[in-house]
């Protein structure tokens, strides 16, 4: 369950946009034991996950390696994730299963009907399904065709007039 909860708060954080991350400069990786390690974005050639472990691979080719059970959040200056459900002003945002083999259902509740824009975006930042529709107030709930993706992590971005919210997810 931890490994679901990093994955999503990574993926949370890819998802905030390039446009947003260009004007970071900073990763926090911060432990459950309280420290805390910086990086320079501009300094990160890779950050990959492999049975349990995160490593960062920077372009001066060291490599700095975490125990992914060990990590309590990611922060990119002032952007950070703790989980994988996103509570956004009592409004709420849950993706399940995942990972997911067929269908991904989307939860989400809003106080205002409107229209709500959903997509799904892979690491690179490509949009590979989206769809608009139209929410009621109080819980809606969605069901996305992921069965053609390919396996790996990808965003769910939900956005209506007033907010932005993004979750991850595995696809296996």
């Amino acid at each position: 369950m931890i490994h679901i909860k990093l994955f999503s708060c990574l993926l949370f954080l890819f998802c905030i946009g390039i446009h947003e991350l260009n004007s970071q400069t900073s990763l926090y990786i911060y432990s459950k034991t309280g420290s805390q390690t910086q990086f320079l974005l501009s300094n990160i050639d890779e950050l990959t996950f492999n049975g349990g472990i995160m490593t960062l691979s920077n372009k001066d080719k060291t490599y700095s390696s975490f125990l992914i059970s060990e990590v309590q959040t990611l922060t990119f200056n002032d952007k950070t994730v703790t989980s994988e459900t996103t509570e956004y002003q009592g409004s709420k945002f849950n993706l399940y299963p995942n990972p997911v083999i067929n269908e991904l259902h989307v939860q989400y509740s809003v106080f205002t009907p409107g229209k709500v824009q959903i997509q799904i975006v892979d690491l690179l930042g490509k949009i590979v399904l989206q769809q608009s529709l139209e929410n009621h107030s109080g819980i809606n709930n969605i069901t996305l065709p992921v069965k053609q993706l390919r396996n790996g992590l990808y965003f769910v971005q939900l956005q209506n007039e007033t907010q932005f919210k993004t979750l991850k997810f595995i696809k296996n």
